[in-house]
């Protein structure tokens, strides 16, 4: 009787162990992919800030169609140096690319070792790409 009490004690407490350990794994997942959407939801709101800095005429301190001048600082009117902004851990860079009229947003997170690149022109957000960080990205 005594053997079998314990081994129901024992069965027990694995049992208790294991989910203990599932539902840490789950939590920590769904941190993971709450902090992702957290980076493409800044990501998409900076692309927006870029698309109304271009729509604003110079005279009134935007790109005037253009995003030839775009700077991260620029967009969201923080005073700042340097071309990656750093927001929670995640750095941001706007460029324009040699397309006319189109810009791309970078965003580096090297907590998730996560790059993302949003591709946009002045109307539209026309591509989001996901990559591990670090990896070179080549615009087609």
């Amino acid at each position: 009787m005594a053997h079998r009490t314990l081994i129901l004690l024992l069965l027990s407490v694995v049992i208790v162990a294991l989910a203990v350990m599932a539902g840490i794994f789950a939590f920590a997942e769904g941190a993971a992919k709450n902090r992702q959407d957290m980076i493409v939801a800044r990501g998409i709101e900076l692309a927006s800030f870029s698309q109304e800095w271009v729509a604003t005429p110079g005279m009134f301190g935007g790109g005037n169609g253009s995003f030839g001048e775009v700077d991260i600082w620029k967009i969201t009117g923080q005073s700042g140096t340097g071309d990656w902004m750093e927001d929670d851990g995640t750095q941001y860079l706007v460029e324009p690319l040699d397309q006319p009229n189109h810009a791309r947003l970078i965003a580096e997170d090297i907590q998730l070792d996560l790059r993302v690149i949003i591709h946009f022109d002045a109307n539209a957000i026309i591509s989001t790409n996901f990559m591990a960080g670090g990896v070179i990205y080549i615009d087609p």
